[in-house]
């Protein structure tokens, strides 16, 4: 058990961690939004995923600092747009015959609305979005999908490997930093719903962890844009 000064070190390192985050976030969305019109579909829509995936961290930071209220209740639609993005950019990227481009979309689609289904459906009672009764287990399913995309998006490069191209070397960089977060925050968010009301310090252990994987996250964002823009102007 951690006293009180250490459960406040760690809280304040989260949000220096955190507002950390939103800086490389914002570098690697300036460089993406430079050569928007050159990208190709999947990166395009990459870069209205790192758009949307600032305007959360801004509003939730508006929410925390400003409102000074619990900004659990963003956390729903956020899930809503992050699927919906994240699913189509490995769409592009795995490149899907007629038959099977059909299928995926149609279990997006049904994802999708069952998601904003069930976010409607929470928002009827502000209970839901308490800490100690929030549901942490829609995170974790989404997490767990985005994960099966960026796995068989690495199968998909290894078995055309011959024909990899600057887009291609970009997104596997990008493909290993999903990897790497999401898996990490898949362990997080599954364990969240029976840690929140065993003790303070443990989950707080696990918040610090998810956002230290958000930062490397946006690490390899930055890096891998970065890279894409100076192979571009050689």
């Amino acid at each position: 058990m951690l006293d009180e000064t250490w459960v406040t070190f760690f809280v304040r390192f989260c949000e220096v961690l955190a507002f950390t985050s939103t800086f490389v976030l914002m570098a690697a969305l300036t460089l993406g939004i430079l050569k928007y019109r050159h990208l190709g579909p999947a990166f395009q829509y990459f870069v209205v995923y790192l758009t949307m995936l600032l305007c959360s961290e801004l509003i939730g930071k508006y929410f925390t600092y400003v409102l000074q209220q619990n900004n659990l209740i963003l956390l729903y639609p956020y899930l809503v747009l992050e699927f919906f993005l994240v699913s189509f950019i490995y769409r592009e990227l795995l490149q899907l015959k007629k038959r099977k481009r059909l299928i995926f979309n149609i279990y997006v689609w049904v994802i999708t609305a069952g998601l904003g289904a069930y976010t409607l459906f929470l928002f009827s009672g502000e209970e839901a979005f308490t800490t100690t009764h929030f549901q942490w287990n829609p995170k974790a399913l989404i997490n767990g999908s985005i994960l099966v995309y960026a796995i068989l998006y690495l199968i998909h490069t290894l078995r055309h490997a011959s024909v990899r191209n600057k887009i291609t070397k970009t997104f596997l960089l990008i493909n290993n930093g999903v990897l790497l977060y999401f898996s990490g925050s898949l362990i997080v968010f599954l364990s969240m719903n029976y840690l929140v009301n065993v003790s303070i310090s443990i989950s707080i252990f696990f918040f610090l962890s998810n956002a230290f994987l958000a930062l490397i996250f946006y690490l390899f964002c930055l890096f891998a844009i970065w890279n894409y823009q100076t192979k571009q102007t050689r």
